[in-house]
Order: structure tokens, then C-alpha cells, then sequence
């Protein structure tokens, strides 16, 4: 089995610049190819898929990701910039900041001894995850918030725009690369259960603006594949992708030569174009702040729904009506609207609040609330980094605001800011939101199965018993579009399933994600994904004017009480 390190890089280019880009492209057949400067911005993604017994043997045991990953059955590592980003090509969705979701590898998992090995295992992950991401931090009693337990993992999440320096030096050594730390997405991921021995690094830069040349070379134990695409029109929508262009390896074994390409591949993730959501907090926010989200479709004539949902019109069976197909499909529940949100200890749900009846009529059902949840503790006495929540939206119970002309879906969410540590000379201070991720979550094995039982109770009812065959099914068309989809949804070459919100979803399921509209931020001109919130904290100045206030209240009201006692 080969050890080498393969790398692929896939850069798109705008139609306009591809003859200019291609032009100057250097090509020194026997050890190098070089990619010009330019100043039109373009796309990138790299992906560096390594055996797992390279690392072993290679990579010394000071490295902590090394240490964490020997500890793993799987590992996913996620950073993504606080700032908005086109993400669609690729289909790399992460919520704003760092996300680490893990399967501890328990050494011994016979009765009696699990619990004490689980916990020995954890303290070791949290240990070495704590100077991975603090690298600068030596001090051994600064608090490193553990993680939660999620249906599929344990997680940690913290919403910051950078790496440190040991993840990027765990990295490079395993990459035996430098790299920079411009990206605006990073994944590793590794993972044991399913059989694989490759361990993943992925970076993606949405506008490169490279001002030297791009320079690749063949290397002992690399294989190099560099592709430079320009995106097919034609062949692209939301549901589907089509690149075409050249693609160029590197590799010890034949010379360097270019290969014209042309594909089309069927994203899992997708991004809706035409639809969007504006949320806030509603004022004044103090330590109750209520989140409040709206939909709005850009086309108002189509409905507010995945295109999925919307087959072409020459796929409908002449016996269906296209309205009662429309209606039909509506109703299968293909397609469930969910927003996922990772909080800050700051804050917390109160789940009791959430499963009230009158929260569901307003068409907010929350599904899952993971990890810190406890309704009194200040936030200086959480260990844990703070809460995940899954919520499904109804969209036909939605709030609809009557001062508006046209219908807005609009949702509410009550949150709670914890108490704070009293500050001296400080009223209040500002924490971090990261904005949740709104997403239709559609399994195509529902399409599936309805149409061939309708299509099975169609021919039994008007067709000939002796020839029941797949052909005479009036949907036979419409399976076979879904059947489709769902062959080529595990053939994305850029994108896999993983650990993350999309574990809490089968293999049969597509995602379409609603893009938040944003502000842009007047400092660094770039549109943020977060929310900047200021909570109320008690000052220090206060404590001995407060401390006599209160036992002068206390005493007047037991002499008052004790006066009526006796009075």
C-alpha cells in the first residue's frame, strides 16, 4: 500500500480570464509547472489526504494533534472565518469560528473498568486539545472549557477568527509544507469506523489575489494533482455543478502534460440564491435577549421551499394533476426547515421554556439542546464551553407580522444570559454570537418510496396484470430523477459527510442552506458573522453600597413582619 501524500488542488477561475490565465501557464514537462500571477481574484481549495501509518511512523509524539488523533476513532477539526464568504462551489459549511467533534478510542471497554479508562482518555484529549489551540498559554491553571456530548460526539466550539501556532506547526509537519493562515476555511478530519486509513487536511480561499506565481513541483513520496476550472454555466444550478478546463500530475512516473476535463458533479450542501433571513436581537437586549429571524424570498411568485421539491413540469405524469402533485409532495415531509446553533457559555436555553405548547404553535420545535443547560449557574462556574441547539421551524405556523405587506415567516427564540463575575470600574462587556445555520434538510428516499407505491397502486388499478413492469409506472420518470440524485450524492469530489450537525442526518440526505443578509462592518469593510452583544455585570464600586442597602431591606422586613405577628 502506498505511503505518499497526495495532494489535490482545484482552483476556479472567472470565464473571462480563462484564456488569459491559460496562456501563461509554464509547464517544464519533467519537474514543475507554474500558475501566473494575476489580479483577478479566484478560488482555491487544497486537499492532502495522508495514510494514517505515515504519520505514525513520521511525525514525532510531541505533536498534540498526533497525540489527540491516537486517542481517536474519528476527528473532525473545523475553522471557519467570522466573516461571510462564497462557499458554494465547494460545499464546506461550518458554523462561524473553531468546531472539534470527536469518538474517543477507549482502550478497554469491558464492565468495571470503562468508566475510569473513558475519563483517563478525555483528561488526556482535553489536555492536549488545550495546547493545540493555546500554544501560548503555559500556565497550567488557565481554564480550558471541556467539551459537550452531542447524539454523535463530544464537541468543542469556540467562536474565534484564528488558528494558533501549534495547530498551523501540527500541520506542517505532517504536511512536510509550510503553510499560510489566510484561509477562510481549514478542515482535519480522520476516521477509523468506516474503514478508512487516510487522514484529510483541507484548506479553502474564496478570493486569492495572487501577486507571485503559483509554483508546483514533483517531490519524492508526492502525488501532485492541480486542476484549473472555470465553471459551466450551462450545466450549473443550485442542485448541480458543472467545471470544465485542464488538470495537470505530478508524480514520479510520467511527464507532466495537460488533460482537457470537463465534469459535473451534485453537491450534498447547497446554497439558495434567491431566498435569505434577517435576524436580531430585539431591544433593549439585557440579561433576556430574544433572537428574532425572518424569512424573505426574493421571488415572491415561487414558493418558499427547496427547488428540489419543484420537479419540471415534463416529469408529471399526464394522469396528475401538476397542482395535486404539487400538494402531494408538499406533504410527504421530503424537506424539514432546521436551524442549528452553537452558544457561548455566556448564554443558555432553558429547555422547559422551548417544549411549551405555546412555543410549538408559534412553529418553534426544538429537537435536540446539548450540553450546558443548567438554569442557575453564573458563567465563571461553567467548565464547559456552552450549548448546541437543533431546532425544526414549521413554516405554516410562523409568525406572520401584520404590519407587513407581504407574508414573512418570522420566528422568535428567547435566550438568557448567565451572571457574570463582578468587575471593577466595568457596568457591562461585550461577548461573541455566532450566527446559526438555517438549513432545509430534504431525504430522498421519501420521493422514492411514495412514487413507486402510487405508481405500483396506479398500474394494479388501470393496467394490464401481465405487464407490471417499471416503464408502465406513470412516476417512473420521477424516480428515476431522485434515483439519480442519490447514486451521485457520495461522488463529490470535494465534499464528504461527516461529523458535525450533518452526522444527526442520513446518508440520503441533501442540505440547502439560507444565507443570512448581512451588514457590512465599517472597520474592516467585511460582512461579519456574528452578533457583538453587551450584557449587564455588577461593579465591584457597588458591592458595599449594595451589601448595606440589602441588610438595612432585610431588617425592616422581618421587624415589619414580626411587628404584625404580635401586633
Amino acid at each position: 500500500m502506498s505511503t505518499n501524500i497526495v495532494q489535490r488542488t482545484t482552483i476556479i477561475i472567472p470565464k473571462s480570464s480563462e484564456l488569459q490565465f491559460h496562456e501563461k501557464v509554464k509547464i517544464d514537462k519533467a519537474y514543475s509547472i507554474t500558475l501566473p500571477s494575476t489580479i483577478v481574484p479566484f478560488k482555491r481549495q487544497d486537499r492532502f489526504t495522508i495514510p494514517i501509518a505515515r504519520i505514525l511512523k513520521d511525525v514525532s509524539y510531541e505533536s498534540h494533534l498526533l497525540k489527540i488523533l491516537k486517542d481517536c476513532y474519528s476527528f473532525r477539526l473545523q475553522f471557519s472565518k467570522l466573516e461571510d464568504y462564497d462557499s458554494s462551489i465547494f460545499g464546506d459549511v461550518a458554523s462561524p469560528g473553531l468546531s472539534v467533534n470527536f469518538i474517543p478510542q477507549i482502550a478497554d471497554d469491558s464492565a468495571g473498568v470503562y468508566e475510569t479508562n473513558f475519563n483517563k482518555t478525555i483528561t488526556a484529549i482535553n489536555q492536549e486539545l488545550k495546547k493545540l489551540l493555546y500554544a501560548d498559554i503555559n500556565d497550567e491553571s488557565v481554564l480550558f472549557n471541556e467539551f459537550i456530548v452531542t447524539p454523535t460526539a463530544l464537541k468543542y466550539f469556540e467562536p474565534t477568527n484564528e488558528i494558533s501556532y501549534s495547530l498551523k506547526k501540527s500541520i506542517e509537519d505532517i504536511l512536510e509544507k509550510s503553510i499560510s493562515t489566510d484561509f477562510q476555511y481549514l478542515e482535519i478530519s480522520y476516521d477509523s469506523i468506516n474503514n478508512s486509513d487516510k487522514f484529510m487536511v483541507q484548506f479553502y480561499w474564496a478570493d486569492v489575489m495572487a501577486s507571485e506565481d503559483l509554483i508546483f513541483t514533483k517531490k519524492q513520496d508526492y502525488k501532485t494533482e492541480v486542476g484549473i476550472f472555470t465553471i459551466e454555466e450551462k450545466l450549473t444550478n443550485v442542485d448541480n455543478t458543472g467545471l470544465a478546463g485542464v488538470r495537470f500530475v505530478l508524480d514520479n512516473s510520467d511527464d507532466i502534460v495537460p488533460m482537457k476535463t470537463s465534469f459535473q458533479f451534485t453537491p450534498r450542501h447547497r446554497t439558495l440564491l434567491d431566498i435569505s433571513y434577517k435576524n436580531e436581537f430585539i431591544k433593549p437586549i439585557g440579561l433576556h435577549p430574544k433572537y428574532k429571524l425572518s424569512l424573505h424570498n426574493e421571488k415572491s411568485e415561487t414558493p418558499l421551499q427547496p427547488p428540489l421539491l419543484i420537479q419540471p413540469a415534463n416529469l408529471i405524469p399526464e394522469q396528475a394533476d401538476s397542482t395535486e402533485y404539487c400538494d402531494l409532495v408538499n406533504n410527504l415531509d421530503v424537506c424539514k426547515l432546521y436551524l442549528s446553533w452553537n452558544l457561548p457559555k455566556d448564554f443558555f436555553m432553558d429547555k422547559y421554556q422551548l417544549k411549551d405548547d405555546r412555543m410549538k404553535e408559534t412553529g418553534l420545535n426544538l429537537i435536540g439542546l446539548y450540553g450546558e443547560t443548567n438554569l442557575e449557574l453564573p458563567n465563571y462556574l461553567i467548565k464547559k464551553w456552552g450549548s448546541e441547539a437543533l431546532f425544526e421551524l414549521n413554516i405554516s405556523q410562523a409568525h406572520l407580522p401584520s404590519s407587513s405587506s407581504s407574508s414573512v415567516p418570522t420566528f422568535e427564540i428567547p435566550l438568557h444570559s448567565r451572571y457574570s463575575k463582578p468587575m471593577q470600574n466595568i457596568t457591562s462587556f461585550e461577548t461573541k454570537i455566532p450566527y446559526p445555520n438555517l438549513f432545509w434538510a430534504c431525504d430522498l428516499t421519501i420521493p422514492i418510496e411514495t412514487f413507486t407505491s402510487l405508481g405500483a397502486a396506479f398500474i394494479k388499478e388501470h393496467g394490464d396484470e401481465t405487464s407490471i413492469i417499471l416503464s408502465k409506472n406513470p412516476y417512473s420518470r420521477i424516480i428515476s430523477n431522485f434515483e439519480q440524485e442519490l447514486q451521485v450524492l457520495q461522488k463529490s469530489p470535494f465534499h464528504h459527510k461527516f461529523l458535525g450537525f450533518e452526522s444527526y442526518f442520513d446518508d440520503n440526505t441533501v442540505f440547502y442552506h439560507i444565507q443570512p443578509q448581512l451588514d457590512i462592518n465599517s472597520d474592516t469593510n467585511n460582512q461579519k458573522l456574528t452578533f457583538d452583544l453587551t450584557i449587564p455585570v455588577a461593579d465591584l464600586n457597588d458591592f458595599n453600597n449594595v451589601h448595606i442597602i440589602t441588610l438595612l431591606v432585610v431588617m425592616f422586613s422581618g421587624f415589619y413582619i414580626l411587628k404584625k405577628l404580635f401586633h
